[in-house]
Order: structure tokens, then sequence, then C-alpha cells
């Protein structure tokens, strides 16, 4: 892990043009992790990081869903991954 983020500080795409799809579910209310503000918790900065990981990542916000997507809207999850598996490198 030291190693990815290592790479990570230093390129800002690490995962090169793989394909990425980083899903929030927008529904519903929990609480944040001990150690972590409700600000920091509510903020979308490190899921918007997380998809930029690639040159192809892309943020989905799915308003259908709270945090278990694949289980609120597994139709969502499975376009996903079809589009995924569709991927045709540049």
């Amino acid at each position: 892990m030291a190693g990815f983020f290592n790479k990570w500080s230093a390129d800002p795409h690490p995962l090169d043009s793989l394909p990425l799809i980083v899903v929030i579910g927008t529904q519903g209310a929990s609480l944040p992790p001990p150690g972590l503000s409700e600000a920091d918790w509510r903020s979308d900065s490190l899921r918007i990081d997380l998809s930029r990981l690639s040159r192809r990542g892309r943020l989905v916000r799915d308003t259908l869903s709270g945090h278990h997507v694949q289980l609120d809207n597994p139709a969502l999850v499975v376009t996903l991954i079809r589009d995924v598996l569709h991927y045709v490198p540049d």
C-alpha cells in the first residue's frame, strides 16, 4: 500500500488508462468512523480522488442507493460492470 501511495503522490494517474468506476450511493445517513469529522465524512473529495486514479476513471452518484449499492441497485452495478467489460484500450 505504501508503494502505491508513493506512486500516486508522484503520478496523478497511477492506474494509467485502466477502466475505473467509483460509485457513491447518496441515500441514507451514516455516522463517520472514529477520528473523521462529519464534514470530511460527507465530502466527496476522497471518492473523487479515487476516480482520478485512472485517466478513464469516472464517478457515478446513485440516488437510489445507500452504502451498499450492489444490494440497493444491482441493475446499476451490472450496467457498470458491462461498461468495464466492453472497455477498448486506446
